[in-house]
């Protein structure tokens, strides 16, 4: 890797549409770098029809909204929040680091719940 690199680039199946980036200091050691990269879960919301909730996302550990992908055969979409139709999502992917599910009803947060997701399974979070 060159000592000119200042941001790392990592792709792959289990990783989403976006991938993996980190910015590289120059106080690094390229040579010698360790990275961890987190993987993609998948996930469904299903909050039942009697709420009213239209709309989810998922936050880090620091409280940042993480990217959800949707994927339709050969096409595969990103967004940072979910539509829900009559309370529930399709299904998504989203990072394992993923620990709050926030959902919101006209635009207005309404719930906010913790939530530990799976590898290899469809993790459905259910309010």
């Amino acid at each position: 890797m060159s000592r000119a690199a200042t941001l790392l680039c990592v792709t792959g199946d289990e990783l989403g549409l976006m991938g993996f980036q980190r910015v590289l200091g120059p106080e690094e050691d390229v040579a010698n770098l360790e990275i961890e990269v987190p993987l993609r879960v998948h996930v469904q919301i299903d909050a039942g029809e009697t709420v009213r909730y239209d709309r989810a996302a998922l936050l880090d550990a620091r409280g940042e909204p993480l990217t959800l992908s949707v994927h339709h055969g050969e096409s595969s979409y990103a967004m940072s929040e979910i539509p829900l139709d009559k309370g529930r999502s399709e299904p998504f992917s989203a990072s394992e680091l993923a620990k709050t599910l926030v959902l919101y009803t006209a635009g207005v947060e309404a719930l906010r719940m913790p939530v530990e997701l799976e590898r290899g399974k469809l993790n459905t979070l259910r309010p």
